[in-house]
């Protein structure tokens, strides 16, 4: 159960960043009227918060509460999505997403150092390419879903309900794993 959870944390990041690549494009040119400048910042945004997550995981070292951190994360990925799906302004989108992928960056990376904590070491190398096939196998998916919901309920709404449905499979795994909790 906590390895599977596990793995799927991973498979929300992945939700997080297909929308980027998928939506990112339309907002910047019909919601936040930006056109290709727009566009470019807005991805500048992805890596600036990437980096800051990455940043702050180097400075938390071995932390002690690892699941706490990956669902504070993860709630916070939600709810910056849904903040940023109804953003019409450039810098406000822009902040939004540096935060969103800083906590993203965090909820994947230190996601991942639980996996390879509890996996035995002849195991490792096994897990960890399950988990990458997961993220082939969601991408694809997500992308079409994305685009689905897109069509039929526009993208603003479409990124709200990723931002919903990220924060709510993160609630269930805090909820339904007390071993999560105990990371």
């Amino acid at each position: 159960g906590l390895m599977i959870s596990l793995i799927a944390v991973f498979a929300l990041r992945e939700f997080q960043q297909e929308m980027s690549m998928v939506f990112l494009p339309f907002f910047a040119d019909m919601i936040l009227h930006s056109g290709a400048a727009g566009f470019g910042y807005l991805n500048m945004a992805q890596g600036i918060g990437g980096v800051a997550g990455l940043v702050g995981v180097a400075a938390l070292g071995n932390y002690k509460h690892k699941g706490k951190l990956i669902i504070f994360s993860g709630i916070l990925v939600g709810l910056l999505l849904i903040a940023f799906s109804y953003s019409q302004v450039l810098i406000l989108s822009i902040v939004l997403l540096i935060a969103a992928n800083s906590f993203g960056t965090v909820f994947e990376n230190v996601g991942r150092t639980a996996l390879q904590t509890i996996v035995p070491d002849e195991m490792r190398g096994r897990v960890m390419s399950l988990r990458e096939v997961t993220r082939g196998f969601v991408g694809s998916w997500v992308s079409f879903g994305l685009w689905l919901g897109g069509e039929y309920f526009g993208v603003v709404t479409a990124s709200m309900f990723l931002g919903i449905f990220i924060m709510l499979c993160v609630l269930s795994i805090f909820l339904l794993l007390p071993s999560f909790r105990k990371l």
